[in-house]
């Protein structure tokens, strides 16, 4: 089945209309909510090949959520036995930020105050 629309009646949603790829086939599934799954293909080819991947192409961290590149952390969907879960992502982009302020300041780097504007 593939997705071909969402529909809406009086402001809300309403239902997911798929078509059947073999048959050829329109269905329609009324439903009052729908979650959208985007895939599972992780958004890291900015990072080329210098951080370590598993066979899925996701990110392996360690347990400061730390990839293989030091000084680069990484969470949620991204990463590696992640649940895919929005969460758990949000957990894991909080734990990410705490173990970047950690890393910053084990390595003499310090917040600096921005001037008022």
């Amino acid at each position: 089945m593939d997705i071909i629309e969402l529909q809406g009646e009086r402001g809300r949603f309403a239902a997911v209309v798929a078509r059947d790829r073999d048959l050829g086939e329109t269905c329609r599934f009324p439903a009052d909510a729908a979650f959208v799954f985007i895939g599972l293909k992780p958004n890291s080819a900015f990072l080329g090949d210098a951080a370590q991947r598993d066979p899925g192409g996701f990110l392996v961290t360690d347990a400061t959520m730390q990839t293989s590149l030091p000084g680069v952390f990484a969470a949620g969907d991204v990463r590696r036995g992640s649940t895919k879960q929005l969460g758990s992502a949000v957990g894991d982009g909080i734990a990410a930020l705490l173990m970047t302020l950690r890393y910053l300041e084990a390595h003499h780097h310090k917040a600096v105050a921005l001037a008022d504007a």
